[in-house]
């Protein structure tokens, strides 16, 4: 028998925990100007924020049920935080500051506006500070001594059970209503004597100029309150931050130089296996777990196993996760891996930074640069077991005995091109086609979080060959990127093997010199000799002598669209 109903989770509302309706689901993602956001932020800011590798199993959407309640409570909220900022502001006026209530003025008076009307504050429609500073030394406020106890007296106690109104009666509106009118209640006139000083009393103190802080945009036209500013300023950086571990004297300046300090320096939890050590004794407990090697977390999508959960859900989100990416802000390009992501974003700077302390080249890339040390300086190269050539990369070997000694070994799947090693791989790999999981695409083999982003997500499509500007990209992950990038047009494309053919006869056949461009002014190359020299002189327009490359116009997609994942 089940006890709880949560079968479908997390594929469930966020709010109510209950699986899809008929209306439909509306994911986090979605932006609406109640929230000032998306409501993933709304929720993570009423709430508390998850862990990274955990946000990825919460319900990702809300029904459009609990979303109406959800914006009730955001308008709410906001007003409340609005009606504190005001009581706040004539607290700081009575204290003779009349600078949070200009302010308040200043940046939320429409905001102000809907809470006065709201709440029957104000008699005039377009409320300004010049009537309030005005009328401040008629308030109770301004006459009450900091020792005076703030009591209300109420009227006669009606009985409670006489005109009560179920909550559950009641419509959001005149739920909103009743909550701020039963905040208001009225209290006694007291005594109107021995007034304070006010905003007039003070103008012999204000300057003409405000004085501005140096060290953030607070501004005041009072010395007095620029004094105790400028005070909290030299406290803050009068303060030090001692090591919390015993025995240890260092003093830092903030807070997050000493939790780095703590975390790099005093590891006190020691692995009894290797000696390993770590600051925290959560790590030190999965990195036992993967001494032990039991491999206990098997994925739901395919035959992976792990030894511990967060490497499960590492997995997962590299491998099978659509939504688990992390994009290049320069071009739109989206990787698996964070490491993958900033080495693509090195090439798109002019700098080499990356030199070879062996000889004087220097890279874009750190990826480079260790390719170029293994190929160059260390003479690596792989021999093929079946004659005497040799060969630096593994796919020139692969291709090589499948081309000259017509032996398969590589097996490609006819739906997403994915490579496998032998032909047991391949056959349960295709079962995943044949029976997808659910929420995840059976041809992609893509994994959503609800069914609205699998209805919508680029699913596969497939076309005779990668040939665009002239060029023969070889690869689907190429050609989707250069499509991207060069026309901003969104594309997951496939080219299917020919079946009568080894996959390395498909490529040893393929053109052996590829079109290199010249990233300045899209001249074009056949040598990378040629690249090169050509970039010593080049500074932008393409010398007369130079072919140029004809230039396809760009479309209006969005060229932050994302593309097939770049799998890294």
């Amino acid at each position: 028998m089940v006890v709880y109903k949560l079968e479908q989770f997390p594929f469930v509302c966020r709010m109510c925990l209950k699986p899809e309706t008929k209306k439909g689901m509306i994911p986090l993602s979605q932006k609406d100007p109640v929230f000032d956001g998306s409501i993933q932020d709304f929720i993570t800011a009423i709430t508390f924020e998850v862990a990274e590798p955990n946000c990825v199993l919460l319900p990702r959407a809300v029904c459009q049920q609990c979303l109406e309640l959800l914006k009730f409570f955001a308008k709410f909220r906001l007003k409340m935080l609005n009606m504190h900022h005001f009581m706040n502001s004539l607290i700081e006026l009575k204290n003779s500051n009349s600078s949070p209530m200009i302010n308040l003025f200043e940046t939320k008076r429409d905001q102000l506006t809907i809470l006065f009307k709201d709440l029957d504050l104000c008699t005039k429609k377009d409320v300004t500070i010049k009537e309030l500073l005005d009328e401040f030394p008629n308030y109770h406020i301004a006459k009450l001594a900091v020792d005076d106890k703030i009591t209300l007296q109420h009227g006669p106690i009606k009985d409670p059970t006489k005109n009560v109104q179920l909550l559950e009666e009641c419509t959001a509106d005149e739920l909103a209503e009743m909550i701020f009118r039963s905040v208001r209640s009225e209290s006694e006139k007291l005594d109107e004597e021995n007034p304070t000083p006010t905003e007039k009393a003070l103008e012999k103190y204000r300057k003409e100029e405000p004085l501005k802080c140096q060290k953030c945009k607070y501004s005041t036209h009072f010395p007095a309150n620029f004094r105790n500013h400028q005070a909290v300023h030299l406290k803050k950086e009068e303060k030090t931050y001692e090591c919390v571990h015993s025995g240890c004297t260092e003093v830092f300046n903030d807070s997050r130089s000493r939790s780095k300090h703590y975390r790099s320096v005093h590891k006190t939890h020691v692995c009894d296996v290797c000696g390993v050590r770590f600051a925290h004794a959560n790590r030190l407990t999965v990195h036992k777990e993967r001494h032990l090697n039991l491999l206990s977390y098997c994925c739901t999508y395919c035959d992976h196993r792990c030894n511990t959960k967060s490497d499960l859900t590492t997995h997962i989100n590299v491998k099978h996760n659509a939504a688990y990416f992390f994009a290049c802000v320069i071009c739109g390009v989206r990787f698996k891996r964070k490491s993958a992501m900033k080495d693509h974003m090195n090439g798109h700077n002019d700098e080499r930074k990356y030199k070879c302390n062996q000889c004087d080249k220097s890279f874009h890339k750190l990826s480079a640069l260790r390719r170029h040390k293994k190929m160059v300086h260390e003479n690596f190269r792989r021999s093929c077991e079946h004659c005497q050539q040799t060969f630096f990369q593994s796919e020139m070997l692969r291709d090589h005995i499948e081309y000259v000694h017509g032996i398969q070994v590589r097996f490609i799947c006819d739906i997403c091109l994915h490579v496998f090693y032998d032909q047991d791989s391949l056959n349960t790999h295709k079962l995943r086609h044949a029976n997808p999981k659910e929420l995840e695409c059976g041809v992609c083999l893509d994994v959503f979080t609800s069914s609205d982003l699998m209805k919508e997500h680029l699913c596969i499509t497939y076309r005779d060959d990668y040939i665009c500007c002239g060029k023969n990209f070889w690869y689907h992950l190429s050609y989707n990127k250069h499509m991207l990038v060069e026309h901003g047009v969104r594309t997951n494309v496939r080219v299917k093997p020919d079946p009568n053919h080894l996959f390395g006869y498909i490529r040893s056949t393929r053109t052996k010199k590829p079109i290199r461009n010249c990233p300045k002014c899209s001249a074009i190359f056949t040598t990378i000799y040629q690249k090169r020299e050509h970039l010593k002189v080049c500074d932008g327009p393409l010398p007369t002598n130079k072919k140029r490359k004809k230039t396809k116009p760009t479309a209006e997609t969005n060229a932050s669209s994302s593309i097939a994942i770049v799998q890294q």
